[in-house]
């Protein structure tokens, strides 16, 4: 029984790629076969030189964004120092004395209910 089976199986496959060789190839079998599997390299070097490049992409945006913000920390922080030395010149040459009378407590016009 064993045998028998063995050998319908095999007179099956024997068939069927017999009978396949005789036909000719479909263009979907040959497109399958030979064009997307010679595509999966060519892919995955694309996928990593465009990822390459972006990543090449990034990091040069955000040094130019780092470079953009500390030039304007610096005028910021030059513009600050001016201030400062305009408001420290201006207080040392015109101090005006203030001179205040004794304050007498007033009677609040406020009173708790």
């Amino acid at each position: 029984m064993l045998l028998l089976t063995a050998r319908r199986i095999s007179g099956r496959l024997g068939r069927r790629f017999n009978s396949t060789a005789s036909q000719p190839k479909s263009h979907h079998a040959s497109l399958y076969s030979e064009t997307f599997p010679a595509m999966v390299p060519i892919f995955l070097l694309g996928s990593a030189v465009y990822l390459g490049l972006k990543l090449a992409q990034m990091k040069l945006s955000q040094e130019r964004y780092l470079q953009d913000a500390d030039s304007h920390v610096a005028s910021l922080e030059s513009e600050i120092a001016a201030l400062e030395e305009k408001r420290q010149h201006t207080s040392t040459v015109s101090t005006p004395v203030l001179v205040s009378e004794p304050t007498t407590p007033r009677s609040s016009s406020w009173r708790f209910w």
